[in-house]
């Protein structure tokens, strides 16, 4: 049997269980409506489906072209500062001129290099997304053909391809974007080309005997060492140093785990500076590190990576000022808020079928109040697309997808769209005020819910959208535990042996 069989085998299985399990009737007896001589096609379809699936792939290059727009604007800016770099050489000494400008041409040859790799890489983007949209397509056309065999089992696949479609939209809205600032960087690199092309004709002029007079001191020469840490930047330290802290701040605060770990490797100094962040959930932190931010955020996958890369004696000190002097949000976030708001959900919602649904709706939202805020990480679980909330992870130190793309209705374009965890999904829409996300054991990743105006589907209790809120509560206790023994292990480690240094 194929992959694509087995795919298709085990799809048919889920949906066979989803009838059974708890008599889900209401939602899943198209099952029944399928006549026997047209079950081998729908299995034929769903096969199909499962091939030309492309939730995982929108989800990926969405997070491929949220990075290479960091990579984009980040070379916009180093652009930027080379450019001015090479108009300051004429204000310079013959000699210093014959110092630095080489300096700016490796610089520069460095930009050249990695421009051409993005250029590689955003047509290889693009032929993706071209991909993407022709698989969406076809879907579409085999989602279209379930019609005849079951209304109901196609009502069930439909939603799918409306998300997919809504992520191929945000996917070329932000390609857009992208193409944007690359005519920008590309303006800044053809007058950086000019720059450079004006300080070969000048430093052929130079004589040998007019270096020797005008010798700068070495206090004023730009030292290999130097250009090494940022090749691209001839800023002052302390300001250039102080701009990539805030950067590197807002990427830990944003879970942007890959672009911190460049970052650090091209500076390790910037791991013991403080500067102001403020968070995906507004909460504004003042005077903190990256590693404290993350062992606040109780974000494990984040302080981990740090710890490659801060020594321990730092990591320590670090986490001992944290847990003396706290920050003004706590010395860590709690995830009890929201556990207790899910559990006041299950004690008090009546159950499904109950005539009066505002009890529920107004419990419902005090969980979206919690919701809103959560760290980033927590918000990268529920979202993420390789597992659901059911059966309870396992584990939770797993590599994390860096994702918090969600789905939920839009109630001013008046249909279901793909968004962000921390954007509402339209003017008149608000976490917490008229919906909150749940996760359950959709593996399509965290939806917002009720889904729209006049929606049966409040989130009661064995409702027909096959939701329990004990599948999210019990999720979010493990991952609680397992995050908490996480720290709790740290500080007996770096507390207990900073404890014994002060000792000897």
């Amino acid at each position: 049997m194929s992959k694509l069989d087995q795919a298709a085998e085990e799809l048919m299985k889920k949906l066979i269980a989803l009838v059974d399990e708890k008599n889900r009737e209401l939602d899943y007896q198209f099952l029944s409506d399928i006549a026997p001589e047209k079950k081998n096609e729908a299995k034929g379809i769903f096969k199909e489906i499962c091939s030309q699936n492309i939730s995982l792939e929108c989800s990926d290059l969405y997070e491929k072209f949220k990075g290479f727009r960091t990579q984009l604007l980040k070379h916009h800016d180093l652009s930027s500062v080379l450019a001015e770099d090479f108009k300051k050489y004429s204000k310079l000494s013959p000699c210093e001129i014959k110092i630095q400008i080489p300096l700016l041409k490796e610089g520069f040859q460095k930009l050249k290099q990695e421009r051409a790799l993005e250029e590689q890489l955003h047509e290889r983007y693009r032929v993706k997304y071209q991909e993407c949209t022709q698989r969406n397509a076809e879907t579409k056309i085999l989602i279209d053909k379930l019609q005849n065999i079951s209304p109901k089992l196609y009502a069930q696949f439909q939603p799918l391809y409306i998300t997919n479609n809504s992520n191929l939209i945000t996917l070329k809205e932000l390609y857009e974007r992208n193409l944007s600032v690359k005519e920008a960087a590309n303006k800044l690199y053809q007058n950086c080309e000019a720059q450079l092309e004006k300080s070969n004709q000048l430093t052929a002029h130079i004589s040998e005997k007019e270096d020797q007079k005008s010798l700068p001191s070495p206090s004023t020469a730009l030292s290999k060492t130097s250009v090494a840490e940022n090749p691209l930047s001839f800023m002052p330290a302390s300001k250039r140093e102080s701009k990539d802290v805030a950067i590197l701040l807002t990427l830990v605060a944003d879970g942007q785990q890959a672009e911190v770990e460049k970052m650090i490797k091209a500076n390790l100094q910037l791991l013991t500076a403080y500067d102001k962040v403020q968070d995906l959930a507004g909460r504004t932190f003042t005077n903190i590190t990256a590693f404290q931010y993350a062992l606040w955020s109780l974000d494990w996958h984040m302080w981990a990576m740090i710890q490659k890369y801060l020594p321990k004696e730092e990591q320590a000190k670090q986490l001992q000022e944290l847990e003396t002097k706290g920050t003004a949000y706590g010395k860590h976030f709690s995830l009890k808020g929201l556990i207790d708001a899910l559990q006041e959900y299950v004690d008090k919602a009546p159950p499904y079928g109950y005539h009066d649904y505002s009890p529920a709706l107004n419990l419902w939202y005090k969980v979206g109040g919690q919701q809103k805020l959560l760290p980033v990480s927590v918000v990268n679980e529920y979202c993420r697309l390789d597992r659901t909330f059911h059966p309870c992870p396992r584990e939770w130190e797993s590599k994390l997808p860096r994702t918090c793309a969600v789905s939920g209705w839009d109630n001013v374009q008046k249909k279901y769209v793909s968004g962000s965890w921390f954007r509402p999904f339209s003017a008149k829409d608000a976490l917490g005020l008229n919906y909150a996300f749940h996760r359950g054991f959709r593996y399509y990743g965290a939806a917002g819910s009720p889904s729209g105006e006049g929606s049966k589907l409040p989130l009661l209790r064995n409702s027909t959208n096959v939701w329990e809120p004990e599948i999210d509560l019990k999720a979010l206790r493990s991952l609680w535990k397992t995050r908490t023994r996480q720290l709790d292990a740290l500080k007996s480690e770096l507390l207990h042996q900073s404890q014994t240094c002060l000792m000897m």
